[in-house]
């Protein structure tokens, strides 16, 4: 998608007629100073059937080593979708210039906050 003159690529997965009762897709946008992610989750459970609860984890690879060794792990929202429900959430990343504007770089670059819905 290149509506606004900034490249952007989409991952999809699920949606596709199989079993599996998700779509998710995850976008990343690059602008001239910042990139912008952008994560969705649809149900494609029959309607009827029960809500599905599960976690949104924001971990890096640093994260998931650390946790394996028994230490803390990322920031995750707990997310609980009926049927045809859906949920979203982005991140903003802005170039190093910017972020002194800001508080500095932790306060600029995801990385001490997760998804915002």
């Amino acid at each position: 998608d290149d509506s606004n003159n900034e490249p952007s690529v989409t991952l999809s997965c699920g949606g596709d007629g199989s079993t599996w009762p998700w779509h998710i897709r995850r976008t990343l946008t690059l602008g001239a100073d910042v990139l912008r992610e952008r994560l969705a989750i649809e149900s494609l459970a029959e309607a009827g059937s029960a809500p599905v609860s599960f976690e949104v984890r924001d971990d890096f690879a640093g994260d998931a080593a650390a946790s394996a060794a028994g230490g803390p792990r990322g920031t995750g929202e707990a997310v609980s979708l009926a049927p045809g429900g859906g949920w979203s959430a982005s991140r903003v990343w802005l170039a190093p210039g910017l972020c002194a504007d800001m508080g500095g770089e932790e306060a600029c670059h995801g990385t001490t906050g997760g998804f915002t819905a």
